[in-house]
């Protein structure tokens, strides 16, 4: 049985999350960092295993891809995923959100404007506008039972306003939906009736919970790969988020030596030694850590979703279909986000993500991450329920 209960002292360690993000207070003793989604769990005792093992080696020389790198993950994909992979369309980068960047620089020229679907990831907006490019939001629509939906017809109609890209997240962050195959095959219809290049990022990909199943955009029909590229990584998944590598899989080989010419044009041919071996190691020997882990974070959601059901019924959580992160709803109180992050941060003491990071749809909302020991869990969550009960 994997350990997921002990609580690690991350402080010092160079840390984003505990020795970085206290900078969104003045009041930092005892404050509980809850935004930054990262793991405040080890990870799998056989990347550890393999990571000593390349590190006692003692050579640190340029490193590349091998055959074993590729057949790990091909392999996994398709035993978890029924996702075939095939070998020509990997470019492996260092990073989701570079890969994203370098296939928008591939695909659109300056001042071309990507769709994005808010809420969203923000560092989708970030790179669109940060390479010269306008970001355009068509929305997602909130259901009545607090989940999310695509308005197709608006879509439609955005992606007709000569847009030249659209970044979906697959499954969705901050909201944690897992698109269906029925949704991914309309995004695709619709990006290629307006000839429109899909970017689809897959990170959360392995992280479903409450018996829902990820859809890969690479298993929809082969008469829509010319026109998709779709982002790859187990840094989530797996708890080495600073090992920065990612698999950009484009089918459309053409397209595919543009993107090559590009990477190498930054020196993205030669890869990191230790992420390419945590890599390895994860894929062929990390399956039973994950399955605990996955049993794990469901146990944390449920109680997160049974304490404020039970003593803040005020805020709205649905239980997410993927992610570790609890996206949750405080506009019942009515106070505007200013307010919302004062109290949270300033009385509860937890830092969370601002759900008006997300975009315009995230307001009123804050995101926590719940990739850590359950008394964490707790605690944050009694926190916010006596600074709120207040109200």
């Amino acid at each position: 049985m994997c350990d997921f209960d002990t609580v690690i002292n991350r402080r010092d360690t160079s840390c984003l999350k505990w020795d970085f993000r206290f900078r969104h207070t003045d009041n930092v003793s005892g404050t509980i960092p809850s935004g930054l989604a990262d793991y405040d769990f080890q990870v799998p005792a056989a990347v550890q295993k393999a990571l000593h093992e390349r590190i006692d080696h003692g050579v640190m020389g340029y490193t590349g891809v091998s055959e074993d790198y590729f057949t790990a993950v091909t392999d996994w994909y398709q035993k978890h995923h029924n996702t075939t992979v095939e070998r020509e369309w990997f470019h492996t980068i260092p990073g989701v959100i570079p890969a994203i960047v370098l296939m928008m620089q591939t695909m659109t020229k300056p001042g071309d404007k990507v769709l994005i679907q808010n809420p969203v990831y923000h560092a989708f907006e970030r790179a669109i506008t940060g390479i010269g490019r306008e970001a355009i939001d068509s929305p997602l629509v909130k259901t009545e039972d607090g989940a999310y939906a695509m308005d197709f017809d608006a879509l439609d109609k955005a992606l007709a306003g000569d847009l030249k890209a659209m970044i979906l997240c697959n499954p969705h962050n901050p909201i944690g939906r897992v698109w269906q195959e029925a949704e991914l095959l309309k995004v695709a219809e619709l990006c290629q009736k307006h000839n429109v290049f899909l970017i689809v990022d897959e990170i959360w990909a392995d992280l479903t919970f409450f018996g829902h199943k990820y859809h890969s955009a690479l298993r929809l029909p082969k008469q829509y790969h010319d026109n998709m590229a779709v982002c790859l990584a187990p840094t989530k998944t797996f708890g080495f988020a600073s090992m920065r590598i990612a698999n950009m899989m484009v089918p459309n080989l053409e397209l595919g030596e543009k993107l090559e010419a590009r990477m190498l044009a930054f020196g993205f041919d030669v890869y990191d030694a230790l992420s390419i071996t945590a890599i390895m190691a994860a894929y062929k020997d990390g399956e039973q850590w994950l399955n605990e882990l996955r049993s794990y974070i469901e146990g944390n959601m449920l109680l997160a979703q049974q304490m404020l059901a039970e003593q803040l019924p005020q805020v709205r959580f649905k239980l997410p279909e993927s992610s570790y992160l609890a996206w949750l709803d405080f506009s019942a109180f009515g106070i505007d986000d200013d307010a919302l992050k004062h109290k949270i941060i300033e009385e509860a003491k937890v830092i969370p993500s601002m759900g008006a990071s997300f975009g315009e749809m995230g307001k009123g909302f804050v995101r926590l991450n719940l990739g850590c020991p359950r008394s964490q869990v707790e605690e944050q969550i009694e926190r916010i329920i006596a600074v709120f009960n207040k109200l």
